[in-house]
């Protein structure tokens, strides 16, 4: 079960630290199955606690296929106050400049890796990444752990309380807000407050990276949609099942459990199947409300709004569905390759006409949209939104008559319009 580096080099680097324990039946129900469908997406570290010596540990790791295993002096009991914050410590001393980005992520949970990096990819082309980030599903919990200890979860300078990341379905931070906390996590396994483990990491990021989890211009809920604690039956995913779309697109699930499968080898890989046929059937983007663009904001803003989504398509590895035709503004059509040199977009960056054969035979399938608002245009799809890549939502609104001949863009155009630089401007 070693892994290959070469299988997940692209995009942007990621370690990721798994949560478990050394016991035959966690290795066997729950790490094995993990590594065995996610292994070779991501590099990841197995962080078990002192339940069993380190010798057995590493014995064990060896004999469920060569686990990567790092064996930390610290109670295994749960929650893993202690175990979170030591692995933490581990990755700031270790690894800290090797990876743009960290992930703690438990041994019952499943990972999109393709789409986060997607998702992380947004904030390191609008330079979000520049500053400390902590992404998750955020919450402010209950006011007492299990054991009646309050959480004090940290406090803004209004008084407000500064949200957390919920453990289960993994959380991130990138490695400036590693960088920052860790000189001080072991300060913050003294200096704690309550035993919940994912309150206690919180509040170290928060005190000493200086930021909550989650991050403009999310909401709590569209983080939580995509870290998604996903109780279905009995709080756990039953599986085999068949996913609900909010399910299928999530870029974390949990939980994710056998119980009642035992006969399964591996019961991630029925999570693995469904979420993959999913993406293949929505490797398409495509372009709608044309019309309203060419007679709102002129061929300029209409060019510019085509370019930004071959953009789009690119980074999530989608077709571009591009219009055949597009009006002229005095009620006809007009072919779009008097607009764009389609042959050089659809070979450099893949596109194709919404006329053609290809579309015509997908087109049943749930495809993403280029939507159109009150205020002009906008890049949106149904199922990953643009804002979803960073603060990349392109607004094209409507421009006064005595302006310039330049569209007015909405605030959060780096990622797209000009996060490549000139990269594509030479398509139109």
């Amino acid at each position: 079960m070693q892994q290959k580096e070469s299988a997940f080099s692209a995009g942007p680097s990621l370690l990721v630290g798994v949560l478990s324990k050394a016991s035959h039946h966690q290795l066997r129900s729950r790490v094995v199955p993990l590594f065995a469908s996610l292994g070779d997406k991501a590099k990841m570290i197995l962080f078990v606690g002192n339940s069993t010596s380190k010798d057995v540990a590493e014995a064990r790791a060896a004999e469920y296929g060569g686990l990567p295993l790092v064996w930390l002096d610290v109670e295994d009991g749960y929650p893993p106050r202690l175990k979170d914050l030591a692995m933490w410590q581990y990755m700031y001393e270790h690894h800290a400049t090797e990876y743009d980005w960290f992930m703690h992520l438990d041994d019952d949970a499943y990972v999109d890796f393709e789409r986060l990096r997607d998702f992380l990819r947004g904030f390191e082309l609008s330079e979000r990444n520049a500053g400390p980030l902590y992404l998750g599903g955020p919450t402010t919990g209950a006011k007492f752990d299990p054991q009646g200890r309050p959480l004090n979860v940290e406090k803004g300078k209004h008084g407000e309380l500064l949200p957390y990341c919920v453990g289960g379905p993994a959380y991130v931070l990138n490695r400036v807000a590693l960088q920052k906390m860790g000189p001080h996590i072991s300060q913050c396994a003294v200096e704690w407050s309550s035993w919940h483990s994912n309150v206690e990491v919180g509040r170290c990021v928060t005190k000493h990276a200086g930021v909550a989890c989650g991050s403009r211009p999310f909401s709590e809920d569209q983080m939580k949609a995509r870290f998604k604690s996903a109780w279905s039956v009995d709080r756990q995913i039953l599986l085999p099942m068949v996913l609900e779309p909010v399910h299928l697109n999530a870029i974390a699930l949990h939980p994710v459990k056998l119980r009642g499968l035992r006969s399964l080898p591996n019961h991630m890989e029925p999570v693995r199947t469904q979420v993959e046929a999913a993406k293949a059937q929505r490797r398409y983007l495509h372009w709608d409300g044309v019309e309203t663009i060419a007679l709102r904001g002129g061929y300029k803003a209409l060019r510019l709004a085509l370019t930004c989504a071959l953009r789009e398509a690119r980074v999530l590895r989608r077709i571009f569905v591009m219009p055949a035709l597009v009006p002229d503004g005095d009620g006809g059509h007009v072919s779009i390759h008097q607009l764009f040199d389609v042959q050089r977009a659809s070979a450099r960056l893949g596109a194709i006409e919404s006329d053609s054969a290809e579309w015509t035979r997908v087109v049943q399938w749930p495809a993403e949209y280029v939507g159109v608002g009150d205020e002009g245009a906008f890049m949106d799809t149904g199922y990953l939104s643009k804002a979803e890549l960073g603060e990349a939502r392109v607004l094209i609104r409507r421009f006064a008559s005595n302006d310039s001949d330049r569209p007015m863009l909405g605030e959060a155009v780096e990622a797209f319009c000009q996060g490549f630089g000139n990269e594509g401007i030479d398509l139109l």
